[in-house]
């Protein structure tokens, strides 16, 4: 019989973070920040690496193996620059590989929604470009959410 893995408090944190930003919020019509969390959840890993390019190839490789649709990724010592050209540069390697990464950092300038979300360390998220596309299509569809969106 195959046990869970325990989950360590950094991991916990992150879960919960996931959770909260996933829940309704008034300021948005009753959107969440990150709408689709919820629906895909069972299908996010949360990853602590301080090697993130592993992390990011080994989600191009096996995500649907697995049937993965993002894995978060903490822990790795990048500053603001070095994470998004990192970001950047990964995005343009990993687009045919049908991933898209996102980043999140606590010292980001104003948050594309009008509220404060960001995790209290630096973030990559590394997600299926398709089920991306999808759910901004579904999302602009049949909801406002974007009328609430900055950029």
């Amino acid at each position: 019989m195959r046990y869970p893995k325990k989950m360590s408090p950094s991991d916990k944190q992150v879960w919960q973070w996931l959770d909260q930003i996933s829940k309704p919020q008034p300021k948005l019509n009753g959107n969440a920040i990150c709408p689709w969390i919820s629906t895909y959840r069972n299908n996010i890993m949360v990853v602590k690496s301080d090697t993130p390019a592993v992390v990011i190839e080994n989600f191009a490789v096996f995500n649907q193996t697995f049937a993965l649709e993002a894995v978060v990724i903490y822990g790795f010592n990048m500053n603001y620059d070095q994470q998004y050209a990192f970001i950047d540069k990964l995005n343009k390697r990993y687009k045919k590989r049908d991933v898209f990464l996102l980043g999140m950092r606590p010292d980001s300038e104003e948050p594309p929604l009008p509220l404060e979300y960001n995790y209290k360390r630096p973030l990559i998220i590394a997600q299926k470009l398709s089920t991306l596309k999808m759910a901004r299509k579904q999302t602009a569809k049949n909801t406002d959410y974007y009328t609430h969106y900055n950029n």
